[in-house]
């Protein structure tokens, strides 16, 4: 592969190690032709002043070109999953580079494993020593866990669910180990270990069925490849590649030009391990908060996803805040209520006249309409008959002398009786709860409407990631 990358001037004692595993051409302009940028991010709220954020640096690259990141612990949750829209945008072209895993000795290591003489891998353990005085910070810790996480998903090949975090020691001055164990079915058990000591080493175990292999490597010299106590010697080419092993965090590595049969280098993959990797590490500090194991469950990760998960919060949400606001206005209706029971019991079988239903003394049409429905229902319905005025109120004395003619004329008996002049209540009252109730439902209405989109928006028929 004829591999040639961008390399920010800033950045080339960084990553000018890892182009060279690589073997890819290094540039310093855009002006020159290059295949993929490769750098590493600066984590939010430590960029000098008008330095652009990871994902406007994203943005402004990856539609003129692959971009190549090496995750760092200090990014946070928040920006590796916030790229994934970007990533399903412009596919193919976001990529995670991972220093650990284009070391040619961790390569050696992996065509081991899957070798068929070697048979399933039964357990993996991972001891790292870091230089780094008598305690180790949280800062320390997650930096190496989050590259090394990586590194034990690539070589079990499967998932890990279930993530044990223990950090024993802990002072104010920091922890003096930390460890990870992971399991999960179908894939070998991991053990991670991280202490201090006079100088950086790592030593990673790996047994199977045939017996073990170890990968140990320092600060100084080759790294070391041991099976079954016997030293193998290792065929890739190895460069000086120790500080690469050393130092995890201060690598990376490139990908193609952003097509679907591009083929990566060893190291670079898609974003979705980057999420992974993530997963792992929000596990981890989740189960030192809890004291526990935690289980990870996986789902996929899309924008449809996304924003179902977003609509089943805001139903549930608005579901809850009817249910309460539907007790809250029946106890409202019930206390506050200025009607009496004659009242209410009229205007239910619709037994009331109002002002608004005479013109001067003599019914209206709205107010004979009314009066023809209170005939027609007159024998089987008890509700007393209730014109609007007060006693002392000469018109109100008219109109409900009209009404009593009019009942009369109809030959329906006690119409003198049954129709009582009294003030009404709770004309306003009624209003406001009924536009309490819109108000009320209205939002429940709208976001069922919102819920139809699911039905008219297409399925991603691309490959979905999975995140916890």
């Amino acid at each position: 592969m004829n591999l040639v990358l961008l390399i920010e001037d800033s950045q080339t004692s960084q990553l000018s190690e890892v182009a060279a595993l690589l073997g890819a051409r290094t540039v310093h302009s855009r002006s020159e032709p290059f295949d993929a940028v490769l750098c590493v991010p600066t984590a939010p709220g430590l960029q000098t002043q008008g330095a652009p954020t990871p994902e406007e640096f994203v943005r402004s690259s990856i539609s003129q070109s692959p971009v190549w990141l090496i995750p760092q612990a200090n990014l946070g949750s928040d920006v590796v999953y916030g790229l994934i829209p970007l990533d399903e945008e412009y596919p193919n072209r976001l990529r995670a580079a991972w220093p650990l895993r284009i070391s040619p000795a961790v390569k050696e290591l992996k065509q081991l494993l899957e070798s068929p003489e070697f048979g399933q891998t039964l357990h993996l353990q991972m001891e790292r020593v870091l230089a780094a005085g008598s305690r180790l910070s949280i800062h320390d810790i997650e930096i190496a866990w989050l590259h090394d996480a990586d590194l034990l998903r690539h070589l079990c090949g499967g998932e890990y669910r279930q993530v044990t975090a223990i950090h024993s020691g802990i002072s104010d001055q920091g922890v003096s180990t930390a460890s990870v164990s992971l399991a999960g079915e179908g894939v070998p058990d991991a053990m991670w270990a991280l202490r201090t000591g006079p100088n950086a080493r790592c030593e990673l175990t790996v047994t199977t069925v045939a017996g073990a292999a170890v990968l140990a490597w320092g600060e100084s010299g080759p790294p070391t490849l041991t099976v079954n106590c016997k030293e193998v010697s290792l065929r890739s080419r190895i460069r000086k590649n120790s500080d690469v092993l050393a130092h995890p965090s201060a690598s990376s590595s490139p990908e193609g030009r952003g097509e679907p049969e591009t083929t990566l280098p060893e190291g670079v993959t898609p974003w979705a391990d980057a999420v992974r990797a993530f997963d792992l590490l929000d596990a981890a500090r989740r189960s030192l908060k809890r004291r526990r194991t935690v289980e990870l469950q996986f789902e996929s990760t899309s924008e449809r996803s996304q924003f179902k998960t977003h609509m089943t919060t805001i139903g549930c949400g608005l579901l809850l805040f009817t249910m309460f606001g539907l007790i809250g206005l029946l106890f409202a209706g019930r206390m506050l209520d200025p009607r009496d029971a004659q009242q209410k019991q009229s205007e239910v079988a619709g037994f009331v006249l109002r002002e608004s239903d005479f013109e001067g003394d003599e019914l209206n049409s709205f107010g004979r309409e009314t009066v023809n429905e209170i005939i027609d229902s007159y024998e089987r319905r008890n509700a007393t008959i209730l014109v609007e005025g007060g006693e002392a109120d000469e018109k109100a004395q008219l109109r409900r002398g009209t009404v009593v003619k009019t009942l009369t004329d109809a030959n329906l008996p006690a119409a003198e009786t049954r129709t009582l002049l009294r003030p009404l209540q709770g004309q306003w009252f009624k209003r406001m709860m009924i536009a309490a109730w819109v108000l009320l439902f209205l939002p429940l209405g709208i976001f069922l409407g919102f819920q139809l989109l699911l039905t008219v928006t297409p399925e991603d028929r691309t490959p979905g990631r999975r995140s916890s």
